[in-house]
């Protein structure tokens, strides 16, 4: 499965289109994007990646870092 957060615009080009999950997966193959959905950084993301782990899973999160960011979140909810 593939869930897509949102992300942040470049601060230096605030002209540059918001790339919103959905329209990040709309572009995908459609094999792709039957196994992708739009996800927020919240509870119900986080039971679904335990699920993942628990399950033995690999998880792979690619994240660019920054205050509010996956990488932030990850930390928060996953650090023991």
């Amino acid at each position: 499965m593939l869930y897509v957060v949102p992300s942040y615009l470049a601060r230096e080009d605030e002209t540059l289109e918001l790339l919103t999950p959905e329209k990040l997966i709309g572009n995908m193959d459609e094999h792709v994007m039957a196994h992708a959905e739009p996800a927020a950084l919240e509870d119900h993301l986080k039971q679904r990646l335990q699920a993942h782990l628990e399950s033995g899973d690999t998880v792979l999160c690619l994240t660019a870092g920054g205050g509010g960011s996956l990488d932030e979140w990850l930390r928060q909810e996953f650090t023991p």
